[in-house]
């Protein structure tokens, strides 16, 4: 029977080992979209298709050439900006140099608990720059576009900040509207051409991000070096894709492009935050490259040909915010996902849920991973129960064992075949006190998951010294009484006769502390919480048993 919680056990450390390695797997090899990339990027002449009514005439050379473009941060440096704060946004600066977002400040998430300054998702910080911005491409270029502001307005609770333009014979007039309690900014334009003859543009919403794909390492120690950055984006034909940053630093500037068949969206994504551009054309298409060094930009644009004296009208949902599902299911088909719980993503999401709602009730997180794991462990009680009773049964045998142990001890062939004798004549399964520990392993994983990946578990407190349930305990304090609670456990289980299993088994809640201490703490309190409910229930069944079966 010890043999068998060993074997367990020593699976739980695989499932550990399979979360660090999944975690890495998904950065370094994500689904294989290569194929179908390469071929739509072959068959496509960029922006020459980008409206296939237009007759735009822009060719493939020439789109690569208007992609590999340098984002030039500089330009903004001192450009005049104008300044928005809303219910969510604080500080949000949209250059009039080309109308783009340079800055933008979350007030609901600070920097960290010591820095209470708010988190800046979007920055033009010198060396770690990341902005949103719409260009316009005209006659196969990007045009710089110096807007003057025309100001804000409120309408129906909403800022609305008006910029316009003329140049190179186009008269362009954009809109960007806030709602207060939002993080999705809605982006419109309207563009005139003002020439007498037709002119084929195109409009790019993208995301430029200066980010070194070196600094984002993996630590089988660090939970949160298993979380991806990189660009994701959903097509009609592909609902979600990751590629990370490090993986687009391979492609040699190319750019790849991807058609959206009518919806998709494209987004630069953290951990805990994402920055997506939903364009509402039906004919836009996705795109993402690394440019100089460790810029990276991905975007999404549409073409049109504006004949002379007439207008077009394209709009565009930027999204810049925290990752959760109820601000992005919304938006766009497929944005929720972007909230990843990985393989398991079923089970996480019935966790969280159940987490959410008892949050709630309670307030605390913490109070809610506790009370989801007693909730776990009732829905389990009987299966939990039958597994107890097996092995107090077991107890009770250890004298019959030893006996035929000590019989047989030269004589392994027969002394299994008297086991299993004496295992079918008292009606016991050595296995059945594996079951409910193999149970937990998905429930394991998913919480996992679920405290890794959810935002409003970011900096989330708990009691006393744990001040983000996310991170790991700053003292060990839950690591050590989880294994210190492990090895109580352990004694309650019945003793094994093989010396080298005994010491297996005495090092294993060593092994386990120092696995864990690494580990978001709000995961070690789960598994805290799960052994204490677990060494409760065995000592009152074992108890119960063995005075009711005494001989």
């Amino acid at each position: 029977m010890k043999a068998n919680h060993i074997r367990i056990l020593l699976l739980v450390t695989i499932a550990i080992m399979f979360i660090s390695l999944m975690g890495k797997w998904e950065q370094t090899f994500p689904a294989d979209n290569t194929k179908q990339q390469t071929s739509e990027t072959q068959n496509n002449s960029h922006y020459d298709n980008a409206d296939a009514t237009t007759n735009t005439n822009i060719t493939a050379t020439d789109a690569k050439s208007s992609l590999a473009k340098e984002t030039n941060f500089s330009k903004y440096d001192n450009a005049k900006s104008i300044t928005i704060n809303t219910g969510v946004f604080k500080d949000l600066k949209v250059s009039l140099v080309d109308g783009a977002i340079i800055s933008a400040s979350l007030k609901d998430y600070t920097i960290s608990l010591d820095d209470k300054t708010p988190m800046s998702l979007l920055t033009d910080k010198s060396g770690s720059e990341y902005i949103a911005k719409s260009t316009i491409v005209v006659n196969k270029q990007p045009i710089s576009i110096n807007f003057e502001s025309q100001g804000i307005k409120t309408e129906n609770g909403k800022q609305i900040l008006t910029l316009t333009a003329n140049t190179d014979g186009l008269q362009i007039i954009r809109t960007y509207t806030f709602d207060d309690t939002k993080y999705n900014i809605t982006v419109s334009q309207s563009i005139k051409n003002t020439t007498s003859a037709p002119v084929n543009l195109i409009v790019d919403d993208s995301f430029a991000r200066d980010f070194d794909p070196a600094g984002d390492s993996f630590s089988l120690l660090n939970a949160h070096s298993y979380t991806f950055t990189g660009v994701a984006y959903s097509t009609a034909k592909d609902s979600f894709r990751k590629e990370s940053f490090k993986d687009i630093s391979k492609t040699n500037g190319q750019p790849t492009v991807i058609n959206s068949d009518g919806q998709g969206w494209v987004a630069f994504l953290q951990h805990y935050f994402v920055s997506a551009w939903i364009p509402q054309s039906t004919n836009a298409k996705i795109y993402y490259k690394n440019l100089n060094g460790d810029v990276f930009e991905a975007g999404a644009f549409t073409g049109v040909t504006i004949a002379p004296n007439q207008s077009e009208n394209i709009s565009s949902i930027l999204y810049t915010g925290p990752i959760i599902k109820a601000n992005l299911v919304d938006l766009a088909p497929n944005l929720e996902k972007t909230l990843d719980y990985g393989m398991l993503s079923f089970f996480s999401e019935i966790i969280f849920w159940v987490m959410n709602h008892i949050h709630s009730l309670v307030g605390n997180w913490g109070l809610a991973i506790i009370l989801v794991t007693c909730l776990i462990k009732l829905i389990f009680y009987p299966l939990s129960a039958k597994s107890y009773r097996s092995m107090a049964k077991m107890r009770m045998l250890q004298p019959r064992i030893k006996r035929l142990q000590e019989t047989y001890k030269d004589d392994r062939q027969a002394l299994g075949k008297k086991m299993m004798e004496l295992y079918k004549e008292e009606k016991v399964n050595p296995l059945s006190g594996c079951l409910p520990m193999l149970i937990q392993i998905p429930i394991f994983i998913s919480l996992y998951w679920v405290l890794l990946e959810s935002v409003e578990l970011r900096q989330a407190p708990f009691i006393f010294w744990i001040h983000d349930l996310s991170m790991k305990d700053p003292y060990f304090v839950l690591p050590v009484l989880m294994g210190l609670s492990m090895f109580l456990q352990q004694k309650l289980s019945p003793a094994p006769a093989d010396p080298m299993q005994a010491k297996v088994m005495m090092f294993l809640p060593v092994i386990f502390t120092f696995l864990f201490a690494s580990f978001p703490s709000g995961l070690v309190l789960y598994w805290l919480t799960n052994n204490l409910i677990s060494i409760s229930q065995q000592w009152i069944i074992t108890r119960h048993y063995q005075a009711t079966h005494k001989k």
